[in-house]
């Protein structure tokens, strides 16, 4: 009897072994997947950030017609990568992440129709107000994302070499007092 009762014992521990075996290879797996994941969409997320500020301070020039054209054209953005492991990341950050291209057709948008409905030439204003603004915000939402992303793997912060989130901010803050100022006139 107490033989078996041995055995039996012998048996449980090898498999609590096997089962802690596996969880901790798995566990270091998802780790390393998430981190990355994490270093790849930050680096997207890094040149996005830096693209929407080329966006934000294009102030055009003028063509041989006199009148103002854009120098940098609207962004896309898609960070669907193959051999990364999505599900290693938290759901609400994972959404995030996957809907960012979503806010930034969303922006083109909006754009593209203040091009065809509100915005006239010579100087087109209107055109780059809103391209101002809407990748100010898209600008400052992307950091956002990165910085989650580089918490969530533990990642140094970006240190930029100017104070480029806060001009972005300013930015937005500018163009809403002008709405402001415009929506009471």
């Amino acid at each position: 009897m107490e033989s078996a009762f041995i055995g039996l014992f012998g048996v449980l521990i090898g498999s609590v072994i096997v089962i802690a075996k596996e969880w901790w290879f798995d566990y270091r797996k998802n780790k390393k997947d998430k981190e990355y994941l994490c270093i790849k969409v930050s680096s997207m997320f890094d040149k996005f950030i830096h693209n929407s500020y080329d966006i934000v301070y294009d102030e055009g020039k003028d063509d041989s017609n006199g009148c103002r054209t854009q120098q940098v054209s609207l962004l896309m953005f898609d960070p669907e990568l193959e051999n990364v492991n999505w599900k290693s990341l938290p759901v609400d950050l994972m959404y995030e992440v996957l809907d960012f291209p979503n806010a930034v057709e969303n922006a083109n948008k909006k754009i593209n129709g203040v091009i065809e409905y509100e915005s006239f030439p010579p100087e087109y204003k209107e055109i780059f107000d809103e391209r101002q603004y809407q990748y100010a915000l898209l600008g400052v939402k992307a950091f956002e994302i990165v910085s989650k992303l580089r918490r969530e793997a533990n990642l140094p912060e970006r240190i930029y070499e100017w104070d480029l989130i806060g001009n972005l901010r300013n930015k937005i803050s500018e163009i809403e007092i002008l709405k402001t100022d415009k929506d009471e006139e």
